[in-house]
């Protein structure tokens, strides 16, 4: 059923959802990993929960 929901999508709808799925998790971890590595240089600047 979801597929048929994705195949009625235009392409350049379908595109961004592609990119969405790509680039989001992307660009979290890569944020955690820049701030990992700032906290290897100033512990003091990022605390952790």
């Amino acid at each position: 059923m979801y597929l048929s929901l994705f195949l009625a999508l235009d392409s350049n709808l379908k595109l961004v959802i592609e990119l969405a799925f790509i680039l989001g998790p992307l660009a979290i971890g890569g944020l955690i990993f820049f701030l990992r590595r700032l906290e290897k240089i100033d512990p003091d600047r990022i605390r952790w929960r």
